[in-house]
């Protein structure tokens, strides 16, 4: 998508004459560099008026959704533009720069190099700019001043002034850069009068030079009122201009302004764009579910596998009951070796094969029928038995929750799947949709496993007892004032890193970090271990519980926190989760800066504009108290 040239600027200042009179109704900042002012009045009547620093500027006719929180430029811009009149519309220098007075001020609309948008007081002064640079020229407070601009193409006395004009090694370069005709009409004006574009400016004859100036004494003529403003299509938009172009061959389709035909190429553009990021966020999705597909179903295999092995041993035993019950009333008085076991399966033809003895488990290993069997010296042989059949079904027990979240996993494929792009339309954003744990604060661990803790005792008490399931795990840190946190395993074995991880996170969103601190101890129970039931004479506050059981600590626990952008949102967690799954991140730590100063530069230094984040949403995700982030 190219950017307007100064003969494009002209022409849609030219039609913008029209809205002078005009007054700000509402200015939204769409992204770093878009911005959409929107007019009511005037004889143009409502309009909505698109600005892309650096790139474009045009009415638009299309639809686009307000930003659900107004950056901080945008409201500046609010407070001093809004509901005020427009006064006139200009192009300074025919360089790339409009200006939209609004006396007494100024809306600078820089579309040259990466662009900004700049508000000039009375005096001239930058009173704010939508991006900072440009050497020191839009610094707040500082008299504002353009780069040189190229000059005019137009009005030149004669031969010898174009010549002075043109100082590229070809003429192609000199109509673009030195004349400003930019690459487009450029190539267009060398097609026009068969001049070869490579050829040096100096090897051009005289009479060549006189049909140059003839073209552009041409150009000025119908920029100045573009009559049948063209654009060009394949699929799609491909080009337009404000006359038909000898350097395309195909047929134009006309438009019924210049600025509607810049509309039409931009936003086509625009939709393209939406499309492919569409395309790019339902592939990356469909690669998590198929990765997290792959685990489960693998995880499924090993749990029906060791249960079915368990299963079997059990009935082994039974089997060969007698021949068992022999060996074990042997074994029970002497200590167990090679030559004793092999004497007593000798004796009631048993053909097993001894292959250990564990001393502190009292527990021998021996292969039957291919197959190898552990017995508990200490138990009998229905115990033995027993034991494995508890086993197997404590594993069949995981693998009917891995089987309902392989089941969930592939619906959330198929839904992925059938998930629209969008198609030629209106640009939109679309609101993302909200998870069911993001009402709670949240994680995703470095091995992938979803970590969950309340925000206050209310939270707390619904997180526990709505979403801690048998297999899940539960951690605290070892003070008051921090939050019930959860690991959702859906059956799969959790990993040290995800323990540490999720404790980290249980002291990130305590009163202990809020002070400062970011070291405590914490521990780490099964879900089982979890009761709201207290001892007799003990009171259970509203959002705590009772712990039985052995805990497992982590003593002093050093917690490092990220936030980062995850798969469309932002994500705050321990600072390895976070190094993991987010492209870019910052480390938080406690400090002396308002949470919400915090969260301006995170959405600043993280593109947080150009992703359509929410600030809202980051600002509930970071940790509690005062903030900073590291250099």
């Amino acid at each position: 998508m190219r950017e307007m040239h100064a003969v494009d600027i002209n022409c849609i200042v030219s039609e913008l004459k029209n809205l002078p009179g005009a007054r700000v109704d509402k200015i939204y900042q769409d992204s770093r560099d878009v911005m959409r002012i929107r007019f009511y009045g005037g004889s143009q009547g409502r309009a909505e008026l698109l600005i892309e620093a650096g790139r474009r500027i045009h009415l638009t006719q299309f639809r686009r959704k307000a930003p659900k929180t107004p950056t901080s430029f945008a409201m500046f811009l609010r407070k001093h533009l809004g509901n005020k009149a427009l006064t006139d519309v200009s192009q300074s220098d025919f360089d790339r720069v409009v200006i939209l007075e609004f006396h007494p001020l100024r809306l600078v609309v820089e579309l040259f190099s990466r662009g900004n948008i700049v508000l000039l007081s009375a005096d001239g002064e930058v009173m704010l700019s939508m991006k900072k640079g440009g050497h020191g020229r839009v610094e707040k407070g500082s008299s504002y001043s353009l780069p040189e601009p190229p000059g005019s193409p137009f009005g030149l006395s004669g031969v010898s002034e174009l010549r002075e004009r043109l100082g590229r090694e070809d003429i192609v370069r000199s109509l673009a850069v030195d004349l400003g005709l930019g690459r487009l009409y450029a190539n267009e004006a060398c097609i026009s009068i068969d001049i070869d574009k490579h050829a040096s400016p100096e090897r051009i004859t005289d009479e060549q030079a006189e049909r140059l100036l003839a073209w552009l004494d041409r150009l000025e003529e119908v920029i100045a009122d573009p009559e049948q403003p063209v654009i060009y299509r394949d699929e799609r938009p491909v080009e337009y201009a404000p006359f038909k172009l000898d350097s395309m061959e195909k047929e134009p389709e006309t438009s019924e302004s210049f600025n509607q035909a810049a509309d039409l190429y931009y936003s086509a553009e625009e939709r393209s764009e939406i499309r492919q990021e569409a395309e790019e966020v339902k592939r990356e999705r469909l690669q998590k579910l198929e990765k997290r597909l792959h685990i489960q179903t693998t995880q499924l295999s090993h749990l029906t596998d060791t249960s079915d092995k368990l299963r079997e041993g059990a009935d082994m035993l039974f089997a060969h009951y007698t021949q068992i019950q022999h060996i074990l009333t042997g074994l029970s008085d002497v200590q167990p070796d090679l030559d004793t076991f092999e004497r007593l399966a000798s004796q009631v033809q048993l053909d097993a094969q001894f292959r250990a003895y564990d001393p502190r488990t009292d527990t021998i290993t021996f292969l039957l029928d291919d197959s190898k069997i552990s017995l508990d010296l200490g138990k009998s042989l229905e115990e033995n038995a027993g034991k494995l059949y508890t086993k197997a079904k404590d594993l069949e027990t995981k693998a009917e929750g891995a089987e309902k979240s392989i089941a969930l996993t592939r619906m959330e494929m198929k839904r992925a799947q059938r998930l629209e792009i969008p198609a030629q339309g209106a640009p939109q954003s679309k609101d993302r949709k909200r998870e069911w744990y993001e009402k709670f604060r949240w994680f995703v661990s470095s091995n992938d496993f979803l970590v969950i803790a309340g925000r206050d005792a209310k939270s707390n008490e619904i997180l526990v007892r709505r979403h801690l399931e048998r297999d899940d795990l539960y951690a605290h840190a070892d003070i008051q004032g921090a939050p019930s946190t959860i690991i959702k395993t859906e059956g799969r074995d959790v990993t040290d890193a995800t323990l540490l991880e999720a404790c980290a996170f249980a002291v990130i969103h305590s009163s202990i970090w809020k002070s400062g601190t970011t070291a405590a101890d914490v521990y780490w129970v099964n879900s089982d271990q979890v009761t709201k039931q207290p001892t007799s004479g003990e009171f259970v506050a509203k959002g705590a519980f009772v712990i039985r059981g052995e805990r497992n600590y982590f003593h002093n626990l050093e917690a490092r926190c990220g936030v980062g952008w995850y798969d469309g949102r932002f994500m705050c967690g321990p600072l390895e989760a976070v190094a993991e799954h987010c492209e870019g991140y910052l480390e938080i730590t406690p400090g002396y800066r308002k949470k919400s100063d915090v969260a301006k530069e995170i959405m600043q230094r993280l593109d947080g504009e150009k992703r359509n984040a929410d600030l809202d949403q980051l600002i509930q995700v970071l940790p509690p108290g005062q903030l900073a982030i590291r250099s």
